[in-house]
């Protein structure tokens, strides 16, 4: 396309030659100018909301003034930090109840009692033996209730701090309860289990009421459980004994020592080096007979010292 007009005084005509492409392009500049001029017009409009009506500008554009940006920043942190507390306080948590099952394992150790060697030193006083069972049974694994609420440290941190209290409670109580081993663990040789057997001197069938540890004379017995001694000194059958109550109706005994090291009224904890092995009383050699009472009756010291069975 060809556009002709005149111009100046005297009438010169001039020409342009205007092509398809040419009109396109002119029509392209046009549109960007106005839009890039519409784009500035918005921006320092809602530059002059947001200085003269935040809200405005809110609802124009969604914008915040800069003190807005900073405040939800800071409720931001805020609320990050409380998150990495609220961690933190669920792996303490689990922490404390990982140790607490260190302190349970060590314990109550369920496993000592295979494949031990058979001592032959026996004693204790002689019962005839009874059909019915002494045992205390429908117990339940103290371990397995510990596994179970290790299992659930997930939970949430108020679950948590629960358990870490729940569990704490259980060591204080276990402590105080004749669940640990009367001898140190190198010592163990096992020579005669709670139940009916064959007695050692009369070879009559008879009822054993604890279980023989053979030991030679003078090496430590030790508290199975914080307590008061009730009783000590010397008994025709079990020699030289000694007599703890516990917790919870429970008491043990500790016969046929050589020498006693704590007195009637003394109090002693878990683990107390209370007396010395020995044979007297009515026994074939040193070794010490443990006993445990709940209520009076006796029970297997088996079901407390190695099944971790202790029921609270």
């Amino acid at each position: 396309m060809q556009i002709f007009w005149v111009s100046g005084a005297v009438g010169t005509i001039k020409s342009v030659n205007l092509s398809f492409k040419t009109v396109i392009l002119g029509v392209a500049v046009v549109v960007l100018g106005l839009v890039t001029t519409g784009g500035f017009l918005q921006f320092m409009g809602f530059r002059m909301a947001l200085e003269y009506d935040p809200q405005i500008a809110r609802q124009l554009g969604n914008l915040h003034t800069a003190v807005e940006v900073e405040n939800l920043n800071a409720v931001y942190h805020a609320r990050l930090n409380e998150l990495e507390l609220e961690h933190r306080s669920l792996m303490g948590q689990v922490s404390q109840l990982q140790a607490i099952n260190v302190k349970l394992i060590d314990k109550l150790p369920s496993d000592l009692l295979k494949d031990q060697p058979k001592g032959s030193a026996q004693g204790g006083a002689y019962l005839a033996a009874q059909r019915d069972s002494l045992t205390d049974g429908n117990t339940r694994s103290v371990l397995h209730r510990m596994n179970q609420a290790v299992n659930t440290q997930h939970a949430g941190s108020a679950v948590l701090r629960q358990e870490v209290k729940t569990w704490q409670s259980t060591l204080d109580w276990l402590h105080a309860v004749p669940v640990s081993l009367p001898i140190k663990r190198a010592h163990m040789s096992v020579s005669s289990q709670f139940g009916e057997r064959t007695d050692p001197i009369t070879r009559s069938r008879a009822q054993h009421t604890g279980m023989d540890f053979e030991l030679p004379t003078g090496m430590p017995i030790l508290a199975a459980g914080a307590g008061v001694v009730i009783e000590a000194g010397w008994h025709s059958q079990y020699g030289q004994t000694l007599v703890i109550e516990h917790r919870s109706g429970y008491t043990s005994r500790y016969a046929h020592a050589s020498q006693l090291l704590v007195q009637k009224g003394d109090s002693v904890t878990a683990g107390q080096s209370i007396a010395k092995s020995g044979s007297t009383g009515r026994a074939t050699g040193p070794h010490l007979h443990f006993e445990i009472l709940k209520f009076g009756k006796f029970v297997d010291p088996a079901t407390y010292l190695f099944q971790t069975n202790a029921q609270r």
